[in-house]
């Protein structure tokens, strides 16, 4: 064989490599600026994928030839300079390079593409188990109030399908100033169905924590007004369940932003006089 055929195939064997690299670099690029920079979050027109496409294929011929014009013109001097044994061998030690060097390339694509895979694979089923949760959770399906001035029974009505350990919380504060006056807390083991939960909320007892920690102990007021109740439900999960969860509501569930956690703000009636 030539030297100057040897050292173009090897020229365009590492032409093959690096051109499907710089290919795959610019795509990313281009799709990445966009992105970015033209279309964002809004349709993209029917066009701007076969430009970028197009683009890559131009990025790879133009590495290809030019990997093999240098081989080419490598191998002909060579010829002009009149190469022996050593340039040959040489020549054949780039290509094997060059082959060695895009197996391994392609073992660690399909390798990661394995991995990548599988980890999609394991989101979806992860997603999929999530979404039922979900879907069967209890929620707060129900509210309504009585009492006025001894003490106020909130009736909460809590439906769903799952069967489980939940936590129920409440927060009452003053309105006005986003001073928390009570917060208490019941741990429920909740059947599929409905079931009705009533908490009494004692005018005393919130009267004086009014007086403590919105008007600093003093006196001389009537409170006749609707305050905040914020009522939350979140399912307390068996490690089983926290085991099926995506990795990002396992955080979302420990800062208390998961979907699993239900919360409902009313304003209930209180009339109390502070003397």
């Amino acid at each position: 064989m030539r030297v100057r055929t040897l050292y173009a195939l090897a020229g365009a064997s590492w032409g093959l490599i690096l051109g499907a690299l710089a290919a795959v670099a610019a795509v990313s690029y281009a799709l990445g600026f966009s992105w970015l920079f033209l279309f964002g979050d809004d349709p993209w027109s029917e066009s701007s994928g076969r430009i970028i496409f197009a683009g890559g294929i131009a990025v790879f011929l133009a590495v290809f030839a030019l990997l093999l014009a240098v081989g080419y013109r490598r191998g002909r001097r060579l010829e002009a300079r009149g190469a022996g044994a050593a340039e040959i061998r040489r020549g054949a030690w780039l290509i094997a390079a060059s082959f060695a060097l895009g197996l391994g390339t392609l073992g660690a694509v399909v390798l990661k593409a394995g991995a990548d895979d599988r980890a999609a694979t394991i989101r979806a089923e992860q997603d999929a188990e999530f979404g039922e949760l979900l879907s069967r959770r209890h929620d707060l399906s129900d509210w309504s109030s009585e009492g006025y001035e001894d003490s106020v029974t909130v009736n909460l009505t809590l439906s769903g399908s799952r069967e489980g350990r939940y936590r129920l919380s409440w927060v009452l504060s003053d309105g006005l100033y986003g001073e928390e006056l009570f917060r208490d807390s019941t741990d429920l083991e909740l059947r599929p169905g409905d079931r009705e939960i009533t908490l009494v909320l004692e005018t005393s007892l919130v009267a004086r924590r009014y007086r403590e920690r919105v008007l600093a102990g003093r006196g001389g007021v009537l409170v006749e007004n609707e305050l905040p109740l914020l009522v939350a439900l979140q399912p307390l999960l068996s490690p089983e369940e926290q085991a099926s969860l995506p990795g990002r509501e396992r955080q979302n569930l420990e800062i208390g932003a998961s979907t699993l956690r239900v919360e409902m703000e009313r304003g209930v009636p209180f009339r109390f006089t502070l003397r």
